[in-house]
């Protein structure tokens, strides 16, 4: 607010199902047993994507939580 210059970031990497299974706010994947497509964004959002059963999941966390 009252800032003349806008910005905004966006990464993409690898989560590993390790990494996954270790946080409480992704352990509602139905089953984590391959890497994931982890999703960020300046906003302070998160978004892991995941392969399973024939279809992708998108399981979306506030990155400050």
């Amino acid at each position: 607010p009252g800032e003349t210059v806008l910005g905004s970031a966006w990464g993409i990497a690898v989560r590993s199902a390790e990494q996954l299974r270790a946080e409480p706010k992704f352990r509602r994947l139905l089953s984590i047993d391959h890497d994931a497509i982890d999703d960020a964004r300046l906003e302070r959002t998160l978004t892991i994507h995941d392969y399973q059963g024939e279809k992708w999941l998108a399981v979306t966390a506030g990155t400050d939580e």
